[in-house]
């Protein structure tokens, strides 16, 4: 059974979103100093060591974040144990964090106050599991 207790992680991330010290970037998870929503999740949970470096995809020669097709975002929901939909990822019903941000225009704050009350449609046992068995509670 899913816990009731926002994760951590969540926590962090949405923070983070709320901050200010990230730019919202669209369709890429970096591009240059701007972020998409889970481009922010990417770099504030491998600050705090939430999530290992390797969890994150880096290219190679300058640092930043890859993720400029869907393929490479889709990764990150994987690494991070996150469903990509509030519905079923299957049937793919439900909203998308990436149209949040990309598609429909919403901002950090939005996103970030969407997320925190909306979380259990993101996070599987799954990855309850994984972050509590990491310390990442």
């Amino acid at each position: 059974m899913l816990q009731h207790t926002m994760p951590h992680v969540i926590w962090v991330w949405t923070h983070d979103l709320l901050s200010g010290n990230y730019e919202q970037g669209y369709s890429t998870l970096q591009d240059e100093n701007n972020y998409c929503c889970l481009g922010v999740a990417c770099i504030s949970l491998q600050k705090r060591k939430l999530i290992s470096k390797n969890s994150v995809i880096f290219y190679p020669l300058n640092g930043k974040l890859k993720g400029d097709d869907l393929g490479e975002q889709e990764a990150v929901f994987k690494k991070l144990n996150l469903q990509k939909y509030s519905g079923t990822n299957k049937n793919r019903s439900g909203n998308s964090l990436t149209s949040l941000n990309d598609s429909w225009g919403w901002s950090f704050k939005k996103i970030a106050i969407y997320l925190r009350e909306h979380w259990k449609n993101y996070v599987t046992q799954k990855s309850l599991d994984e972050w509590y068995l990491n310390g990442g509670s």
